[in-house]
């Protein structure tokens, strides 16, 4: 059964447990995502998808000496182990006068909202991913009669929540979300063959340039 706590709580709670079972020192990072994609040739679906990946990395010290590993087995028994695993690797690990925690003065603890995130834009719609590919795409091809073949079109979006802990008593995490289109069509005539794309990437699909803006700017491109 997978671990039902959140990014922070898991990353927060393997700290404290690192450092109560003999870890000098301890940080830990927790990744959450979700991600979607969909992508078209020649007017016809290709591919669709749908991806969700929990994650984490822990650092354990002993004294000067420190291990790193990662895991994405986040069911509470498996962690006991993967914990165990990384101070018995951070306890025959050489030493390096260099390794530590930054100083706890370092730390932000009021970060600015950076607005890299809109939860509310991601859609794992798979239907509607597809179908805005497939206008992408059908805007190139039909631009100009030169268009005559194309390498398809794709959207994707992902979702990510980052979470970090430390042994110095700092816990913060933050988010963000990314959408993309692009459009690869092939242009032809007497004298040859060309390939060109376009492409737009944003934080949000809303702010995205408009599935026919893209492939008729590709479509330009190529002829």
């Amino acid at each position: 059964m997978s671990d039902s706590r959140s990014p922070s709580e898991i990353a927060q709670n393997c700290v404290e447990e690192a450092c109560a079972r003999g870890a000098t020192a301890a940080d830990a990072i927790v990744i959450e995502s979700d991600s979607h994609a969909a992508s078209v040739r020649l007017r016809e679906v290709e591919n669709v998808e749908f991806c969700r990946e929990r994650r984490l990395g822990l650092r354990c010290f002993n004294g000067r000496s420190s291990a790193i590993a990662s895991t994405a087995d986040l069911d509470p028994g498996s962690l006991r182990g993967f914990l165990d695993d990384v101070l018995a690797m951070a306890s025959v690990l050489p030493e390096d006068p260099d390794a530590g925690l930054p100083e706890a003065g370092e730390l932000a603890t009021s970060p600015p909202d950076l607005g890299l995130a809109d939860d509310a834009d991601f859609d794992p719609d798979t239907e509607a991913a597809a179908a805005l590919a497939l206008r992408c795409e059908e805007a190139a091809l039909d631009h100009d009669p030169r268009i005559r073949n194309s390498e398809g079109a794709a959207f994707s979006q992902s979702r990510t929540g980052i979470a970090y802990a430390s042994s110095l008593g700092f816990s913060g995490a933050w988010r963000r979300t990314s959408s993309s289109l692009s459009v690869s069509p092939i242009a032809s005539d007497d004298s040859g063959m060309q390939r060109d794309y376009w492409w737009d990437a944003a934080r949000s699909k809303a702010d995205l340039e408009s599935a026919e803006a893209i492939g008729k700017r590709a479509a330009e491109r190529a002829v």
